[in-house]
């Protein structure tokens, strides 16, 4: 925090204000308020988050340079510095400005600096340097791009457990987060837990297979558990237990976990899989392995609910044509002429909708850079989907400069951000990239080092992978470059 004895009166008055009534800040609409509780903005709830972000996006477009200000590689925008001086709060925004600025001044190059993967200046502002905020009583933590918690309850001791690589005392109150694809899928089979035995095999049936960089841990409802990939098993007592397989992939930072109740002792065992890679969009196939112990199954009743609607009462259904993709839950219950009832239930996931044309929720391009007026100027830029649970934008950031000797320095210009294209968000029925959402637009900032423009969407969203949004970006009215975005599809 600067010394407030060296601001000018009006703003050292709203400085010592704030300081006396424990850093409150209200925005322009009135509505909520914010405050720094031991170095975490909290937000009375999402429309003060909503609010205040909107304020300083205004305050942001609105905002001329004046000539007397400081024109440093680190100075911070000035609504921007306002805000946080006001609060008292150490923002990951001055942070990454200084780190910035101190890696160019040593002689990189900014395309190589490897900052925040969060590029909206007005949410680096929000956010501690911890990458961190509290809206309600929910603490969210940013972790990493594709990872982050809310912590429930304003649980500070759990979210410092996280923060330091500890177990959280409370895992009740913490959620993980995946917003990069959904590359873990766990799933399992088994065999044997008949009649007339409690041993038997579970088997690995799911996505990534086991390798270098992938965990795979199971845990058997009995207090037991293991870490070989197919474990065999025995049972003190026959019963039901809830069996979970988790898989964890460092290579593809993601994290799974896939339960399901297995009746040890039983007559029947119900299980299925299923085929989606049958080569036409929406079709899906089931395989029925369920088993019958001491006695033939004639007689059987079969009950398939698909997930969408349809259902069978055949041993062997025909294939399913689901609608979009989709993941759908799909259950199979079977009850013997002897009274035994078992029930499998699988996640089944559809992707085969339009050849090559898959969605996701991560779309990006950058971090990277254009050179242009004969190398002597440049631009770096960076564009991204952020779908995060208080966030949900389309954004792209541009950042100018020109080379002074053997160094780059920014320099203001006035700077042009234009999105075209579309994003989707889900149908009605589930499906999750139907509805189209027209993002095209465009914004100018005069006479700026940085600007950033941004599309809220205000829902969960994604994009085609064959229909990609760009950016066009244009300094001093010469369009510089056109990039469009890159989607990682969903598994």
């Amino acid at each position: 925090m600067k010394n407030i004895f060296n601001l000018p009166k009006a703003k050292f008055l709203l400085v010592l204000l704030a300081l006396l009534v424990g850093y409150q800040y209200g925005n322009s609409q009135g509505e909520g308020s914010v405050s720094n509780r031991g170095g975490i903005l909290v937000f009375a709830n999402q429309a003060a988050f909503d609010n205040t972000l909107t304020d300083l996006e205004r305050q942001m477009s609105n905002y001329a340079v004046q000539t007397t200000e400081s024109d440093e590689c680190s100075t911070m925008e000035q609504p921007l510095a306002s805000f946080a001086n006001n609060l008292g709060h150490n923002s990951l925004r001055a942070k990454e400005l200084s780190d910035e600025c101190g890696y160019l001044d040593a002689g990189g190059d900014p395309k190589s600096y490897n900052g925040s993967w969060i590029i909206d200046n007005v949410l680096q502002t929000l956010l501690n340097q911890n990458n961190t905020l509290q809206i309600g009583t929910d603490i969210y933590w940013l972790k990493n791009e594709e990872v982050i918690y809310q912590i429930l309850n304003a649980d500070l001791v759990s979210y410092n457990d996280l923060l330091n690589g500890r177990q959280p005392t409370n895992e009740r109150n913490v959620k993980k987060i995946v917003l990069g694809p959904e590359s873990c899928n766990p799933q399992f089979t088994f065999t044997g837990f008949g009649s007339n035995t409690t041993s038997g095999t579970f088997t690995y049936s799911g996505t990534p297979a086991a390798g270098t960089g992938v965990t795979i841990s199971w845990t058997f409802g009995d207090g037991t558990s293991s870490t070989q990939t197919n474990p065999s098993k025995t049972y003190s007592d026959e019963g039901t237990y809830n069996v979970c397989v988790t898989v964890k992939s460092t290579k593809d930072s993601c994290e799974q976990q896939f339960c399901q109740d297995v009746v040890v002792g039983s007559d029947c065992h119900a299980l299925f899989t299923y085929d989606a890679t049958t080569g036409k969009e929406g079709l899906v196939c089931f395989t029925n392995l369920s088993t019958i112990f001491g006695g033939a199954g004639n007689g059987t009743t079969w009950e398939w609910n698909f997930g969408n609607g349809q259902t069978s009462n055949l041993q062997n259904p025909p294939c399913i044509t689901y609608p979009c993709n989709n993941t759908f839950w799909v259950t199979l219950t079977m009850t013997t002429p002897g009274g035994c009832t078992s029930f499998w239930t699988l996640p089944v996931f559809v992707n085969s909708y339009g050849t090559g044309n898959c969605c996701g929720k991560k779309s990006r391009a950058g971090k990277a850079d254009y050179l242009y007026a004969g190398g002597q100027k440049k631009i770096e830029y960076e564009q991204e989907q952020y779908n995060l649970p208080f966030y949900r934008k389309v954004v792209a950031e541009m950042t100018n400069f020109r080379r002074d000797g053997n160094k780059w320095k920014k320099e203001r210009a006035d700077l042009k951000i234009r999105l075209e294209g579309v994003v989707y968000t889900p149908e009605g029925n589930g499906c999750k990239c139907q509805n189209q959402i027209n993002i095209t637009g465009e914004s100018l900032g005069l006479n700026k080092k940085h600007w950033v423009h941004k599309f809220n969407v205000g829902a969960p969203y994604k994009a085609r992978k064959l229909e990609p949004w760009k950016t066009k970006y244009t300094v001093n009215n010469s369009l510089i470059a056109t990039i469009n975005s890159q989607t990682t599809c969903d598994n």
